[in-house]
Formats: structure tokens, C-alpha cells, sequence
């Protein structure tokens, strides 16, 4: 057919039909000489509809719709396409909000999504992990027919489709990259797709010093954490554990983005397919670099202390592990032990109201006076109650004594303070009348 003069529709009518048709026919020929013009042209008006949802394809991310007629594969409006996991009431579903289409015109349209809705898909539980939870519902306007009419929508007369074909999740998650954050205590872990936070294993993974561990490198495998995010999420969360804060900043490692690499075991996360997919290893051989580094710039707090004065010793507890430097122990802890000097603890023993009880002894740490591993000073508190102390116990020792007979002053010296009060002379001069003379 053609378009004539004055918007007349012509047909023309080729010499083969007439030859096929002229034993049940009297047919006169037509042609491009002696066009007819049609008495009457019906436009075509007829909404297409939605035949099948023929695929979902996971690994390469496409969906294929067959429609009732021929469409104009470029009027394909995914925002007006549904995903969910049944046809009435859905436990899930997802709106799509772009793709690409690279079919031709024709009733079956292929298009890729968006990586964004891939992921969607992908963080919701149940929803197109397998052919029987992945529905397709279409609204009016997602395509157009030849003639420029517009679909029909689902559910007016007639339901959403199950996908006829169904490619599940076979791709393995991928670690794209890793936050250090030592001041909020925490590790984010980033992979190319929705993760099972719930089913993360904090101990298959590792912080080393080097992208090749060889042995002489520092290195620390988790010994626990807390998972913070949803199942659903592509980046993950951990709250590290106290021990293995406290066993990071004793090894010194992970201090900048220079010495901050990770590793992890095919078992360390699964993605959110209905048979989930290990995650691809990161091998101590070719570890991954922090992608972003936050040092720790928490000063360490007091939280108890000891004092025990029959071992000259002050027993600290902190919230970090101290650098060893300033300290009597030789290793980084939380739990340090100071040496007290003999003059402060004469000092503190010349004091009957200091030192006695846990009542009347307290600690008040100044500005700087202790360091932790990431070089950050102690804030001045208020003062601290002792949890324990110990009096003295051991007995003052007489280790010396003169006697100057011109001005009658007898000096003795003690291994401890005593009191002078409490010094009795008639004793003392009966012990040293009664020593044998030296011949």
C-alpha cells in the first residue's frame, strides 16, 4: 500500500497474487499504472501487551519482554517496569530506573539495566534469586507500538509474568576497597555488590604492612569485631574488637595509608544470591591498600590505678596501649607498671592521710604525661579514686649510724621512713653495750 493524492490510500496488487487467485477469482490486474484507491482505511488503535517476561539474565544483567506486536525499541521506559517476588502481594520489589537498549524494532526488547538497579535487586532478599520470586508488571507508556500506541498496563486485564527463562547469580563479590578509621574504631569494607553482612567472618581477614607478606612484614588477623550494617549492603561496617585495636597499636603497623593493606579468605563474605557466591580470596601475595586512612587522634583516659607502697609500684590502667618509652615496662600495654622513685614514696609515707586507704589515695594525670602508640597525649582529668592499695609491710632496717662524741648527736640511717616518735634510745645503747669488744 501507499499514500496518493489528497492522503488517499492506494494498493497495489503484483501479478503473482493474480496468477495464484485467478482460477477462484475474476481479478482484474493492478499496478503502478492503474493504482485502486481504497474505499476505507481503519488506523490501528490497539494497545500492545505485555506476552512474557522471556528472560532475566543476571550474568550480563539483561531482561528480554515479549510484547503482542512490533515495538519501537527505543521507547522502552524502564521506570515504568516492576520487579517483584510474586504477582500479589510481594514480599519485595524494586522499580527499574534506567537501562540501555541496543535491539532492534520488533516485539521482543532486550535491554541491560543499570548497575544501580542490579544492585538494588541484589540487596533484597528473595526478590529474582530465583525464577519463582522474580515477576515482571508493566504501567501504561513502557513501550510503544509502530503506530505510536502505548502498552497496556498489567493488572487492568491481565496479570504480571514470571520470567519463562532465569540466569541466576553466578558472579563472585569482589573487595573493591577498604576505610581504615582508627579514631571511630571501625573497618569498612566496600565489594562490588550487595554483601550478607550477617554472614561476614571478621577472622578470615587480615591487616598487613606490605602488599607482599612474606613473613618479615607485620601482620594481624582479626580475632572478632561487630558487623554494623544490614544484610543488603554493599559496604560494610565493623566495629573492631578492643584486642585487636590494642594488638594493632602494640605492632606499630597501619599508621598511614603507606602501610595499611588487607587480605581476606574466600570465606571472610558471600553476596545475596539464593546460592550465595563466595567472595574472591585477596592473597597476603598481592594484598589491597587502604583507600582511605584515619589515624587515631583519641587521646588515652585513666581508668584505674593501684598503688602499692610495700613495692614502690603505681599500677595503671588506660584505654590504649602506651608507648613503652614513658613508661617502666618495656612493653606497649594497657595495663602499665611505674617504678616509683624512693624519694616519692618517702614522701607519700611521711603522710599519715595519704596512701593508707583507697579513701584517701587519688591520681590526677597532667597534660602529656603519657603517650599512646599513635604518638597522642593524655589529657589532664580530674582525679582518679584508687581501685587497690597495699600499705607497707616490710620492716625499716637499721643500715648505719654515727656517733659524734664532741656535740653527743647520734645519726642512724634506715632503709625506710620511721616514725621518731616511735624511736626508743635505752634499747638500742643496752644492744650496743652488750656487742663483744674486738680484741
Amino acid at each position: 500500500m501507499k499514500t496518493g493524492d489528497m492522503g488517499k490510500v492506494q494498493a497495489l496488487i503484483s501479478p503473482a497474487v493474480i496468477e495464484k487467485n485467478k482460477a477462484n477469482f475474476a481479478v482484474t490486474a493492478v499496478t503502478a499504472v492503474n493504482p485502486k484507491q481504497a474505499s476505507k482505511v481503519t488506523a490501528d488503535t490497539k494497545e500492545p501487551t505485555l506476552e512474557n517476561f522471556a528472560e532475566f539474565n543476571f550474568i550480563d544483567g539483561t531482561i528480554t519482554i515479549d510484547f503482542s506486536e512490533t515495538i519501537k525499541a527505543p521507547s522502552l521506559n524502564v521506570s515504568g517496569i516492576s520487579l517483584q517476588t510474586l504477582y500479589e502481594n510481594p514480599v519485595a520489589t524494586t522499580t527499574l530506573t534506567s537501562s540501555k537498549t541496543t535491539s532492534p524494532d520488533g516485539p521482543s526488547i532486550t535491554t541491560t539495566l543499570a548497575a544501580a538497579d542490579l544492585e538494588t535487586i541484589s540487596s533484597k532478599e528473595h526478590l529474582c534469586t530465583q525464577r519463582a520470586t522474580c515477576y515482571l508488571v508493566v504501567t501504561k507508556g513502557v513501550v510503544e507500538d509502530m503506530s505510536g500506541n502505548q502498552n497496556e498496563a498489567t493488572g487492568t486485564v491481565y496479570p504480571g509474568k514470571i520470567a519463562v527463562k532465569f540466569n541466576e547469580d553466578t558472579t563472585r563479590p569482589r573487595l573493591t576497597g577498604f576505610t581504615l578509621d582508627l579514631t571511630s574504631n571501625k573497618l569498612t569494607l566496600s565489594f562490588d555488590e550487595p554483601i550478607m553482612a550477617s554472614r561476614l567472618k571478621a577472622t578470615e581477614i587480615s591487616l598487613q604492612s606490605a602488599a607482599r607478606s612474606l613473613g618479615e612484614n607485620f601482620e594481624l588477623t582479626l580475632t572478632g569485631g561487630t558487623v554494623l550494617s544490614s544484610d543488603g549492603s554493599a559496604d560494610v561496617e565493623i566495629e573492631l574488637s578492643t584486642v585487636d585495636l590494642n594488638e594493632h597499636k602494640r605492632l606499630s603497623f597501619a599508621t598511614s595509608n603507606v602501610d595499611t593493606y588487607l587480605r581476606l579468605t574466600q570465606d571472610a563474605a558471600q553476596d545475596m544470591a539464593f546460592r550465595p557466591n563466595n567472595v574472591v580470596e585477596i592473597t597476603a601475595l598481592k594484598a589491597l591498600n587502604v583507600t582511605k586512612y584515619v589515624s587515631d587522634s583519641v587521646p588515652p583516659t585513666l581508668t584505674s590505678f593501684n598503688l602499692d607502697l610495700d613495692k614502690h609500684h603505681l599500677t595503671a590502667g588506660v584505654t590504649y596501649n602506651l608507648t613503652s618509652g614513658t613508661l617502666a615496662s618495656k612493653e606497649a600495654s594497657t595495663v602499665v607498671t611505674v617504678s616509683l622513685t624512693d624519694k616519692d614514696v618517702s614522701a607519700i609515707k611521711l603522710s599519715a592521710k595519704l596512701g593508707t586507704t583507697v579513701n584517701n589515695t587519688y591520681l590526677s594525670p597532667e597534660d602529656a604525661s603519657i603517650e599512646h602508640m599513635a604518638s597522642v597525649a593524655i589529657k589532664a582529668t580530674g582525679r582518679q579514686k584508687a581501685s587497690k592499695t597495699v600499705t607497707d609491710a616490710t620492716a625499716a632496717q637499721l643500715l648505719s649510724f654515727t656517733i659524734d662524741m664532741q656535740t653527743g648527736v647520734m645519726e642512724l640511717s634506715f632503709s625506710d621512713v620511721v616514725k621518731g616518735s616511735t624511736f626508743m634510745l635505752l634499747p638500742l645503747l643496752f644492744k650496743m653495750l652488750k656487742r663483744p669488744r674486738q680484741q
